[in-house]
């Protein structure tokens, strides 16, 4: 599935270790872990996303830690077919909504 993105900002700290990534996408859903160190802190960030539901509702949930901070939350994105012959046919994204 094409165009699908997950975003986070993390502090722009000098780092020596390497940060371990991996992902995986099937047409049902996806997961994606982050881990490592960073700036001397302990860092992990997953994700767990539902497919299923394309063209229509995706959702996701993600959890981690940077040091002793956690976090956690959720979100949706609504995709919708965008009808042919309007010059813009395929499938389009609407509208994205996340939860703290």
């Amino acid at each position: 599935m094409a165009g699908l993105f997950l975003t986070n900002t993390i502090p722009d700290i000098p780092f020596s270790d390497a940060l371990s990534y991996t992902s995986t996408i099937t047409d049902l859903g996806f997961t994606t872990a982050l881990s490592g160190a960073y700036g001397g802190s302990s860092l992990n960030a997953n994700y767990v996303g539902d497919l299923s539901l394309f063209p229509g509702v995706l959702s996701w949930t993600g959890s981690g830690n940077f040091g002793s901070n956690t976090w956690s939350g959720t979100g949706d994105a609504l995709v919708s077919t965008i009808a042919e012959g309007t010059g813009t046919g395929g499938t389009g994204f609407i509208s994205r909504r996340a939860l703290a």
